[in-house]
């Protein structure tokens, strides 16, 4: 028969109600996959018991200091008594893929964790807190069940510029602040989601600027003193447009290497068609050389500077000018008497010259 909620107690302990969930989840699946393939009640009723434990083994949980991030918009100011009310400490699920169980912060709240809890301003740079940066603590904690979140006051230190300042903020301008608590606690991952189950230890609240762009991070305990913020959004969020504006030494390098390619490519391309206007000078000198060739002109005809007006002329131009130059022959022979050339004797090529203006070239 499928286990349900009140049974989980009797093959496990301790576990919060999403955890419950989950074990029969993976009991009851277990349990049906193994009697389809022919197991007997009693062994598939053991390997699902046996295996759905297995996966709330003590090792599985994870224990690490880690950042919350709240902001302050739901708050309200008594500036009479110095006190930021309802701010906000904990919610159900935050957008970086974190959830904070109903049990997890309603024992939290009964066990005290955030009552009391010391505010700074600003995070701690080498781990340690001046007391020049206290601004006060939270009292009244309580978790808000229909809501799924703990709020507390922020009682300020009376009659101070950072409490005068700190009031007009969240009064007039809330969203300009967050609320960065350093905590430690435990959780587990759970369709790609880190769901808190305990908090260990509170251990301050601080007041940060441009909550909306340092959002909480999972760390190790070890390198608690240098930790690193970093932007709370989904990948899909993530655009070159925003690293350059907020981290543009990361694109430096590529921006760089990006320059230099673009520039070989140009190289490349003025090479290219180079060699490409080259290549079809000679492919054409080739065709002129073809075209004398079979018209049969002499050799004292084809002059350099014919061969410069063949070679800037275009492929009709050509024919007609190798045309003209062989009729110039022709002419030259026809007239040969009134001339009176010497035998052997070459055409020049201020005559070939008269001869094409003669004949309107």
């Amino acid at each position: 028969m499928p286990w349900k909620i009140e049974d989980v107690d009797k093959h496990k302990k301790g576990l919060a109600l999403d955890q419950k969930k989950k074990w029969i989840r993976i009991a009851n699946n277990v349990r049906e996959k193994c009697i389809i393939d022919g197991g007997s009640e009693k062994e598939c009723d053991a390997k699902a018991i046996r295996i759905a434990n297995s996966e709330f083994q003590e090792e599985k949980m994870k224990d690490k200091k880690f950042e919350i991030i709240t902001d302050i918009s739901e708050a309200t100011v008594d500036v009479d008594k110095n006190t930021i009310k309802n701010v906000v400490i904990l919610s159900e699920k935050s957008k970086n893929g974190r959830i904070y169980t109903k049990e997890c912060q309603a024992s939290a709240v009964a066990n005290g964790k955030f009552e009391g809890m010391q505010s700074f301003f600003n995070h701690s740079k080498d781990g340690s807190r001046d007391v020049r940066d206290l601004i006060g603590k939270y009292v009244n904690v309580k978790f808000d069940e229909q809501s799924s979140k703990t709020v507390g006051d922020l009682r300020l230190i009376p009659d101070t510029q950072e409490t005068k300042k700190m009031l007009s903020i969240a009064e007039e301008m809330p969203d300009l602040l967050g609320n960065s608590i350093s905590a430690r606690g435990k959780y587990y991952r759970e369709d790609d989601m880190d769901v808190v189950t305990e908090i260990v230890d509170a251990y301050s609240g601080d007041i940060v600027s441009r909550p909306a762009t340092t959002k909480g991070l999972f760390e190790d305990e070890e390198n608690n003193n240098n930790r690193k913020k970093e932007t709370e959004m989904e990948i899909k969020d993530l655009t070159v447009e925003l690293i350059r504006e907020q981290k543009p030494s990361i694109l430096q390098p590529i921006d760089s290497k990006i320059e230099k390619l673009e520039k070989e490519n140009k190289d490349l391309k003025e090479e290219k068609d180079k060699l490409e206007t080259k290549l079809k000078m000679i492919e054409k000198k080739e065709d002129i050389n073809e075209k004398i060739k079979e018209a049969e002109l002499p050799q004292e005809l084809v002059t350099d500077i014919f061969l410069e007006s063949l070679m800037s002329a275009d492929k009709e131009k050509i024919d007609k000018l190798i045309e003209d130059r062989k009729n110039l022959l022709e002419i030259g022979g026809g007239v040969e008497g009134n001339h009176e050339r010497n035998e052997g004797e070459a055409i020049q090529e201020e005559e070939v010259l008269e001869c094409f203006e003669e004949e309107g070239v």
